[in-house]
This record gives structure tokens, sequence and C-alpha cells, in this order.
């Protein structure tokens, strides 16, 4: 439901966004794809142009958050560049797919991660509260940041392959938190694999 109004009061969550999404390989389809370790992926980002002049000289960077740095999603120390693009002119109204070669001696271990992508631009600047050390509120208070979670699956997955998935709470009271379980394989519901959570 995100317009793009700032700061952003619509969005229950924040790391869902349908502007970025990984492929493991850069065919321009726009379908989400777990990122491979072993080989480059591509992270692809829309960029649209909600203002009444062009969009001249715009950066796209787009950050990966790092789990071992231990700082959740402080920014920018918890996160890493994964790679950046330009969008040279981009008309009123007008969107661009932008792609990101994300090398594969980058790609961390399998598990569950959040991408952070910035607009910079010197005819739009990211204002001063959504350029905090929390990422996620900066998410919501601009239009020029997005957020996308996402997961880091191995070529070969064996039965004793471990994965740890952060839940985060960002309300200031208590929440209910629900973990999905899916794969496109579908082994778990044909008994060709099994799931332990460790809560």
């Amino acid at each position: 439901p995100d317009q793009g109004v700032e700061p952003n009061t619509v969005s229950p969550t924040l790391w869902v966004s349908p502007d970025v999404w990984v492929r493991n390989q850069n065919d321009g389809v726009n379908k989400h794809q777990n990122v491979k370790v072993g080989q480059d992926n591509i992270a692809n980002v829309n960029v649209a142009n909600r203002g009444a002049l062009p969009a001249k000289d715009t950066t796209v960077e787009v950050y990966r958050m790092n789990k071992g740095a231990g700082l959740g999603n402080a920014w920018p120390k918890g996160w890493d560049l994964v790679g950046t693009a330009k969008v040279t002119e981009l008309a009123p109204g007008a969107s661009q797919r932008v792609v990101v070669t994300w090398p594969s001696s980058t790609i961390p271990k399998p598990g569950h991660y959040c991408f952070y992508v910035r607009l910079i631009s010197a005819d739009d600047p990211i204002k001063a509260n959504a350029d905090t050390t929390n990422a996620l509120q900066n998410t919501r208070n601009s239009n020029n940041i997005v957020w996308r979670n996402f997961d880091v699956v191995g070529l070969l997955t064996q039965a004793t392959s471990k994965f740890e998935v952060m839940a985060q709470n960002s309300k200031s009271t208590a929440a209910k938190v629900n973990i999905a379980i899916t794969e496109p394989e579908k082994m778990l519901p044909n008994k060709g694999a099994k799931v332990v959570v460790d809560l």
C-alpha cells in the first residue's frame, strides 16, 4: 500500500518491498529467487520517478545486513555494500529496472538476511530524519529507501543444514510473530525432507 508518502504509515511490514528482488542470472524476470552461494547473483531494483520533473543522475546503492557484526539494523555499521548502479535520467511517472551483480566471493553463508537499498540524488536528497543510525526507521521515513528480506541457500542442501533466522519486533509493544516455512521443490509435503525448528 506504500505510495511514497513520507513517513510511510500504511505498511504494516517494511521488509517485503516488491521493488527489490534477486535472480540467479540476469534474465529480466520479475520474480524473486533465493540467493545461491557459489555463483554470482543479480539484485534487481525498480526505480520510479513520482515527481513532476525528470530525475537525473540517481545512484542506486544496495546493501545487505552483516549479521556477523552483531549490530542488528544499525546504519551504517551493520551493513555491507553489495554494489551500485546509475540511472542517468528518468522521466516523470516513468520507472526503470537496474541490476547490481553480487559477486559470489562476497555472498555470505546460508541464512536469512536483509537488503537495504538507497536512492541517492542531488535533486531529491534523503532527509535528515531518514539518515539516522536506525535503518528500519530510515526506511519508514524516506521514499528513497526500501528494505527486502531474503534467504541465502546452498547449491547442495544436506539433511544436517542449519539456518539461523532472526525475528525482530519493530513495535514498541509485544507482538506475535508468524514463521512460515516453504520451499519450491515441494520436498516437505512429499516427505522428501523434514524441518526441525529450535526456538
